[in-house]
């Protein structure tokens, strides 16, 4: 790999702690651009995702979370395999959202929903379904649908993507 693709930066700025967080997101992108000569265009390209959607009996077991603030997740890593979770389906999505699969929400549940999901039941014991990996992540999808009503649909759709055009290796002193 190109060294210049891997390489890290620590970049240290200050700015008013009451500056709205779109101005500070601002800032940032012209310090990049300034500094690194950071030029980036933003692009719409279909690629295969996973849906998260309702199941045909709808969604169960989840209610309505009355806390406010980040999500929440828990997980005993044990031989139990639970998960409780605290947050919005987006949230719930992304989480699922692993080793190069993106899942993207299309419940249309609104809000906060707080649940514990138990998918150890769901795990296929054999040697063979350990060596091939994967299987954690097919126990939740199967658990979801069976104790949420919550299922994932293989689909292509369109996503924004930002590309980086050009970017100095070496950055501008100060």
């Amino acid at each position: 790999m190109d060294e210049s693709l891997t390489s890290r930066y620590d970049i240290f700025a200050k700015t008013d702690e009451r500056a709205p967080l779109k101005t500070v997101k601002l800032m940032l992108r012209n310090l990049l651009a300034e500094r690194f000569k950071l030029s980036l265009h933003r692009t719409v390209k279909p690629i295969q995702v996973q849906a998260l959607t309702v199941g045909a009996g709808g969604p169960r077991l989840m209610r309505p979370s009355e806390a406010e603030g980040p999500k929440e997740i828990t997980g005993d890593g044990g031989k139990h395999r639970s998960l409780a979770f605290k947050g919005t389906m987006a949230e719930f999505a992304s989480l699922l959202s692993t080793g190069g699969s993106r899942v993207v929400d299309q419940t249309g549940l609104t809000g906060r929903y707080e649940f514990v999901l138990d998918y150890g039941a769901f795990l296929d014991p054999s040697p063979d379904a350990r060596l091939q990996g994967g299987s954690i992540n097919q126990a939740w999808c199967d658990a979801a649908e069976a104790r949420l009503g919550l299922k994932l649909v293989p689909k292509k759709l369109p996503l924004e993507f930002i590309v980086v055009d050009h970017a100095e290796v070496v950055p501008a002193p100060n």
